[in-house]
């Protein structure tokens, strides 16, 4: 985040964008894009991307428009995101200098999803989004990096937490912003935190993290906003576990669930 807040602050162009070091550009990228930006009087133009991984397998991800679509809701971008229709990859994004300039800057205690919280602030701020169905970014992943590996931490729920914290605080500054979003993010959040769980491979660990969860005082909030409606159907019977504090039943039916799934 240092390196990118340094570039943001003597940048000198007309406008702002990102590429990650194990990454790459198709080489129109940026022409094509910039001939909407001097043309669309958008904030940001935002292209789909490509997911390249080391074993030669390629994915594209685009947008969810057939055609190129402006936005000016901030709410319907918020509402796309949640929906998981739209990404917040900020590499995919040609940002104008003069919306960004000494304005937004990437948060140096946020450790998990400051990309994230960037590009919220970057949606909120703007007037007008054009999103380009394309893909022009390349995405790499090494499937044998230890990144990718499901490795439970519990220092990663207490950051997903402080994520939804910082997330609520900046949609609390933008009084146009629907209310229900906070439930949106409050789902994104707990899926996470469920994830999380899941992935761990010992019993003894896995209720070391459920202890840590039913007694979090920020947790416990986050089941009171959740919108359990629109829960997928595996974060509704964790949620109703944690509602009926059988958390402990839970954790040796996801023992079960693995020694299945595995054999």
């Amino acid at each position: 985040s240092e390196t990118r807040n340094f570039g943001l602050k003597y940048a000198n162009g007309d406008y702002i964008t990102f590429v990650d070091s194990d990454d790459w550009i198709d080489s129109d990228m940026y022409s094509y894009m910039m001939n909407y930006a001097l043309t669309s009087n958008c904030d940001i133009i935002k292209c789909g991307y490509r997911k390249c991984f080391s074993n030669g397998d390629k994915i594209d991800i685009e947008t969810p428009f057939y055609d190129n679509s402006i936005i000016e809701d901030i709410n319907e971008i918020l509402y796309l995101y949640t929906d998981k229709k739209i990404h917040a990859e900020i590499v995919t994004m040609l940002i104008k200098k003069e919306f960004i300039k000494n304005k937004i800057y990437f948060d140096k205690k946020i450790k998990l999803g400051e990309d994230l919280i960037f590009a919220i602030e970057l949606f909120c701020g703007s007037n007008r989004i054009l999103f380009l169905n394309k893909s022009f970014y390349n995405y790499f992943t090494n499937l044998n990096s230890v990144t990718q590996k499901k490795e439970y931490k519990m220092r990663n729920i207490e950051d997903l937490l402080d994520l939804y914290d910082k997330i609520i605080s900046i949609l609390k500054g933008y009084i146009n912003i629907n209310k229900y979003l906070y439930f949106s993010f409050a789902n994104l959040c707990f899926d996470k935190i469920y994830e999380q769980i899941y992935a761990i491979d010992s019993i003894k660990y896995r209720k070391n993290a459920i202890d840590y969860v039913k007694n979090e005082t920020r947790f416990i909030y986050l089941l009171s906003v959740v919108d359990f409606k629109k829960l997928r159907f595996v974060n509704k019977i964790f949620y109703l576990f944690v509602k009926l504090r059988l958390l402990n039943l839970f954790n040796v039916l996801i023992s079960v669930k693995r020694k299945f799934t595995i054999e």
